[in-house]
C-alpha cells in the first residue's frame, strides 16, 4: 500500500488523473485546512450558545454537571485554535475525531437538559 499526500491509504495499481501532481495535491491541502477552519468557527460558535443557553435557561437538575461539560466544550473549542492555526497534514489527517469530541459533549448537555426537564 502506498500513501497519498493527505494521509489516506489507497490500494496499490489505483491510478487517478491528478494524484501525485504537485499542484492538485497544494490544491487539496489548502481546502482541507479551509474546511478545518471552518470547523473551528463553528465549534467556538457552539461554545458560546451552549454557555449563553445554560447560563440563561439553567436546568432545574444536574447544574454542576452541566456546567463541568460545557466548561470543558468551551476548553475544548479555544484549544482547538492551536492545531488550526499551525496543522499539517497529520492534523488534518486525525482531524475528524474532534467531530465525536463535539457530538459527546453536546449529546451530553442535551441529555442533562432533557433528564432535567423530565423531572
Amino acid at each position: 500500500m502506498s500513501r497519498e499526500p493527505l494521509g489516506r491509504w489507497r490500494p496499490r495499481g489505483f491510478s487517478a488523473p491528478g494524484l501525485g501532481e504537485p499542484a492538485l495535491d497544494r490544491i487539496l491541502y489548502e481546502h482541507a485546512l479551509l474546511g478545518l477552519r471552518v470547523q473551528v468557527v463553528v465549534r467556538l460558535t457552539l461554545a458560546v450558545f451552549t454557555t449563553l443557553v445554560v447560563a440563561l435557561d439553567p436546568p432545574a437538575h444536574l447544574l454542576v454537571p452541566t456546567w463541568a461539560v460545557v466548561g470543558a466544550y468551551v476548553v475544548w473549542a479555544v484549544a482547538s485554535i492551536v492545531p488550526a492555526r499551525r496543522a499539517g497534514r497529520r492534523t488534518l489527517y486525525w482531524a475528524w475525531l474532534a467531530l465525536l469530541v463535539d457530538l459527546v459533549a453536546l449529546t451530553t448537555v442535551a441529555s442533562f437538559a432533557a433528564a432535567s426537564d423530565a423531572t
